[in-house]
This record gives C-alpha cells, sequence and structure tokens, in this order.
C-alpha cells in the first residue's frame, strides 16, 4: 500500500515538474494574431503579357503584445504602405498594376506575417507560333 502511494506521488512530481517548463515558455513567447486578405483574387486582361490595373481592398488585422506596431504591404518586393497596428481589422483600397502573378505580403519590421497571391488571367489563350510541317518530316 505505502509502495503505490510513493509511485503515485513521484507520477504526480513528475508530471508537475515536466509541465512547468512549458508553461513558463508559453508565457515568455510574444502573443501575436494576424489577418491578410486581398480582394480580388484575379485581374482579368484580354490577353496574358498586358498590364492589369485595379483597385485591391488590403484587410489585415495584427494582435501582438508590441505596442505601436508598424505594419506594411508590399507587393513582391516593393513596399506600397504601411499603418499602425490597433488591433482591430482595418481596410484600405489601393490602385495597383499587375503584369503576372503577383504575391502580397504584410510585414513586420521586414518579417513576413502573411501572403496572399492574385493572380493574373487572359480571356484570349495564347497565340502559339503554328508549325509549317509536321515532325516526322525529314525534309
Amino acid at each position: 500500500m505505502f509502495f503505490k502511494q510513493w509511485i503515485m506521488r513521484c507520477r504526480l512530481l513528475l508530471l508537475v515538474l515536466f509541465s512547468c517548463p512549458q508553461i513558463l515558455n508559453a508565457q515568455q513567447q510574444p502573443h501575436a494574431q494576424s489577418v491578410f486578405m486581398v480582394k480580388p483574387l484575379v485581374c482579368i486582361v484580354e490577353q496574358l503579357g498586358q498590364p492589369c490595373l485595379m483597385q485591391a481592398k488590403f484587410s489585415w488585422q495584427y494582435v501582438s503584445n508590441q505596442a505601436n506596431a508598424k505594419l506594411c504591404i508590399w507587393q513582391d518586393q516593393t513596399e506600397l504602405f504601411c499603418a499602425q497596428a490597433n488591433g482591430q481589422l482595418q481596410h484600405k483600397k489601393w490602385s495597383v498594376e499587375l503584369k503576372t502573378s503577383t504575391v502580397f505580403s504584410l510585414r513586420f519590421a521586414q518579417n513576413i506575417i502573411a501572403e496572399q497571391k492574385v493572380e493574373v488571367a487572359g480571356l484570349q489563350p495564347p497565340q502559339y507560333r503554328r508549325r509549317l510541317h509536321s515532325d516526322w518530316s525529314l525534309f
């Protein structure tokens, strides 16, 4: 009987000791949550290769322990605009020009928090060069 109680106490002590470092690490890590959306997700042009001008609506929310976090919206490697994170869902319309499919990203201090890809689609299929002879011809 004494031996069973001793084993139970040891198990309880080990459980507490192994769970404490996880609790301490969870409290030390900054708590951050983010939401990032770009609409529309597809920009349609007459034929692929033409530039696409569109009015994009950016929506983002960043909740962090750091006060006055400066968030920036990037188009591939170009910074479009920045705003202060206030923990609430924010919106902004911005005119963008796309030549190919593009990745927009939400960044905090040069670290990418979230990304959204916007595709460029053409109404007409690309023009292919017509073959003048078949593949098997020797001449």
